[in-house]
């Protein structure tokens, strides 16, 4: 009994600590779930989240938070997105869903979200009457290629205003939007916050009723519930008028102030057999907010079937986007007109797709610098590819503007490519290239920036590829990568691509520029295997000549200075000819030097403002190229205008955030994610189990010590 004693004593020890070890660690999985619970509990309550990326792509940027957390009026968004989308459309809804959460974190309780079911009739219903149509996507189905009707858009609700975004398709720019969609209302909540009213008002000449104009009798309805839907949509502050008997005096009134277009005819019989007199008429509509004015013209086009009315299809859209611009409250730039600039009625070779590309933030305004100076509320002015010279006056202008603190950007050419006759074209002979002497780069010289006359060729350069032909390299087309971008300046740090195209050579005057303590930066430039084509031009890649490449080196393309500068008119006023009157009260100061600091940016080349070089087409090769230099104008204005966070906020969703490693990093995170990882979890089990049988034996040796 002595012997059975101790060991039955023993083993109830054992048996006592074992169950022990099993309980505890049972309670410790348990606390553990329980704080695992917890947590995930507070992050979702708090929305609290770890944006691990480059340039925080989920998360929230400075700019955001403060448009948001101004708001001072509920601001809500009804997101119209169908669920059970394929990728890539499934990963923006989710996005959508985390962005939009961390709009509501920041705004103080002042702004709501939420997701309609678009699985229902009544949020198809719904998405309609606010103009959000479904689109067809491609959905992989089985083995082949199937069309799905979505819903991909939102609508924001501030007050009165109605806004939408009727189309969220993508990541890119995603963010931005949405701000730029709240800033907007904000300022046109505070805008109509007050009595004035927008006006609109449609004359119609009523001799063109004589016409028989199709369409012509329905107008004045069309019109009215074009403005009363733009009325619900802003609080209420939208008139409408009309005015049938247009005598001449009004359509001269007309043209000058709102520049409406009028519509003439000569001596002409009518169908009913009777005679009409020469004369003119107008069918246009005025829009007026205070000292704001613009005007939509209708045309009238000759059809088989008679004379039909032109631009109804696209009023709706027009009124409610020229309102917008009336009463809104974003800054000022100015695009100057004097000298032959890009056309701003051109979109694709022409000047009109930057300022498409600008109006999402800013009101543009256009100047005319035989006018006299530049207004000071303008932020910046864009000067695009000048052809003709500008006189003195006209370049003191600008000078002045500068030497007042105003920004500007300069696009300069530095030849005219003369168009080519058809004849020329068949023989297939190079176009011819002249000199633009335009008075541009004498005015920058003074500022310490000479644009050279010459081309830069690149070898690192857009390759032009045609069906049953070898690929080209276009040498004046150079491809711009990330090391050839200011990565410090918010213009370019965000991104990896542009394309340069007729692009000249530029030289900063550093002593001039330092002795006047002025910052300057190139912000983009040619590849190390670039040259220059001086005299006689000819941009054909075929037979060109191309030096030794130890004679090659990179180019600056583009530059920007931040300083006072000195004037280019130190010695004086220049003399516009003109006698002025000694009781005359106006006196203009003329300025030496500047009195405060100004940005001045120089790019080298014109042609990376037309529509050719921004527009992104999917089947475009030049798609990465063209999107990043669209970003490039926008974040150069936005840093010139002072918003310097923006750009930012703009590049998130792009390609361009994603770190660049090489090929070797690239297979080690591989072999990581695919070996190491659950090898990693084997080999810990491993450990957990070994721990616990030396566990079990030390248990086992002490107490067979005991029994001994």
């Amino acid at each position: 009994m002595a012997v059975r004693e101790p060991i039955t004593n023993a083993m109830r020890d054992m048996l006592g600590s074992v169950k022990n070890f099993f309980v505890t660690d049972a309670y410790n999985y348990v606390f553990y779930f329980i704080i695992l619970i917890l947590l995930n509990v507070f992050a979702s309550s708090y929305n609290l989240r770890f944006d691990l990326t480059d340039g925080g792509v989920y998360s929230l940027s400075d700019v955001s938070k403060r448009s948001v957390k101004n708001i001072t009026e509920p601001l809500s968004v009804r997101v119209f997105f169908s669920e059970d989308l394929p990728a890539p459309y499934s990963n923006v809804r989710l996005y959508l869903k985390d962005i939009l959460e961390e709009y509501k974190s920041a705004a103080d309780g002042n702004f709501t979200f939420e997701f309609v079911d678009m699985s229902k009739d009544e949020g198809k219903n719904i998405a309609r009457s606010y103009g959000i149509q479904p689109i067809e996507i491609r959905q992989l189905s089985g083995d082949e290629y199937k069309a799905k009707s979505a819903y991909m858009g939102m609508v924001f609700i501030h007050g009165d205003i109605i806004d939408k975004i009727p189309q969220v398709a993508r990541l890119k720019g995603l963010e931005y939007m949405i701000t730029t969609k709240i800033t907007k209302m904000r300022g046109k909540v505070d805008v109509l916050s007050g009595s004035e009213s927008v006006k609109v008002t449609l004359y119609v000449s009523d001799k063109l009723e004589m016409f028989n104009i199709n369409g012509l009798n329905k107008l004045e309805t069309a019109v009215k519930e074009v403005v009363d839907s733009a009325s619900k949509e802003n609080s209420g502050k939208v008139e409408f008028s009309s005015v049938s008997s247009v005598d001449d005096q009004t359509i001269e009134m007309l043209v000058s102030k709102f520049g409406a277009t009028p519509l003439s005819w000569e001596d002409t019989r009518l169908p009913d057999g009777r005679r009409l007199a020469a004369g003119q008429g107008v069918i246009t509509v005025t829009l007026e907010y205070g000292e704001k004015k613009s005007a939509i013209n209708l045309q009238v086009a000759q059809t088989p079937f008679g004379m039909m009315l032109s631009g109804i299809e696209e009023l709706d859209e027009n009124v409610k986007s020229t309102i917008d611009s009336l009463i809104s409250s974003n800054m000022v730039i100015g695009y100057v007109v004097t000298g032959a600039t890009k056309n701003v009625q051109d979109e694709q070779a022409g000047g009109g797709a930057l300022l498409n590309l600008l109006s999402d933030m800013y009101e543009i305004q256009m100047i005319d610098l035989a006018q006299g100076a530049i207004p000071e509320t303008i932020s910046t002015v864009i000067i695009n590819g000048p052809v003709l010279p500008l006189v003195p006056a006209e370049l003191y202008a600008i000078d002045n503007y500068i030497m007042r603190g105003g920004n500007v950007l300069f696009f300069t050419d530095m030849f005219y490519e003369i168009p080519q006759n058809r004849q020329q074209q068949q023989m297939q002979q190079p176009p011819q290239f002249r000199p633009i002497e335009n008075g541009i780069p004498g005015l920058l010289e003074t500022y310490g920036v000479k644009v050279n006359q010459d081309y830069v060729m690149d070898m690192q350069s857009f390759v032009m590829q045609q069906p049953g032909m070898d690929p080209v390299n276009l040498y004046f087309a150079p491809e711009i990568f990330r090391e050839n971008l200011n990565k410090e300046n918010p213009s370019t740090s965000y991104l990896n691509y542009m394309l340069m195209v007729k692009a000249s050579s530029i030289e900063l005057d550093k002593q001039k520029l330092e002795s006047k303590n002025i910052k300057s930066e190139v912000l983009v430039s040619s590849s190390p295997e670039s040259w220059l084509m001086t005299g006689e031009i000819n941009l054909s890649p075929y037979g060109l000549e191309i030096p030794e490449k130890d004679t090659m080196k990179s180019y600056p393309l583009a530059v920007i200075l931040d300083g006072k500068f000195e004037s280019h008119f130190a010695n004086g006023k220049p003399d516009d000819g003109e006698t002025k009157e000694s009781s005359s009260l106006m006196v203009e100061k003329h300025l030496k030097e500047s009195i405060s600091n100004s940005k001045i940016a120089v790019v080298s080349t014109s042609e990376i403002t037309s529509g050719n070089l921004q527009n992104i087409n999917n089947n475009d090769p030049r798609q990465m190229f063209v999107y990043n230099n669209a970003l490039f104008l926008h974040n150069l204005v936005d840093y010139m205008s002072g918003f310097d966070d923006v750009p930012q906020m703009r590049s998130k969703g792009l390609e361009s955030n994603l770190k660049e490693v090489s090929e070797t990093s690239k297979n080690v995170f591989k072999i990581i994610n695919i070996a190491a990882l659950p090898l990693l979890s084997v080999i810990m089990v491993l450990v957990i189990i070994r721990l616990r049988m030396m566990r079990r034996k030390k248990i086992e040796r002490r107490y067979a010590k005991e029994v001994k």
